[in-house]
């Protein structure tokens, strides 16, 4: 609801999120793919820019952008951000190709 949007609450929900799943999580994702078990994932619209906000504004690093016609459903191409865990910055850069 628009009421909600520009309160900080997404940002503070996400930082949660991520500080919760660390905690939760401290050898890695069981669920992400092994050479990335230190790395969240976020994506978002590219159009939409108050979500690209939120992720920078809890540390992720804009990654690529891809073109899912099947997902985007007509919206245009989706960023996707990434996360690495503290202290494993440099560890499976997923940049690398």
């Amino acid at each position: 609801a628009e009421r909600y949007w520009g309160k900080g609450y997404a940002t503070e929900m996400v930082q949660a999120f991520v500080d919760m799943y660390w905690s939760h999580f401290p050898t890695g994702s069981p669920v992400v793919e092994e050479e990335f078990p230190n790395t969240l994932l976020a994506m978002a619209y590219e159009a939409n820019l108050s979500s690209f906000r939120v992720q920078e504004k809890c540390g992720f690093l804009k990654w690529k952008s891809i073109l899912d016609e099947e997902k985007s459903r007509g919206r245009g191409q989706i960023g996707v951000w990434r996360l690495e865990r503290p202290g494993d910055e440099l560890a499976n850069d997923p940049t690398e190709e």
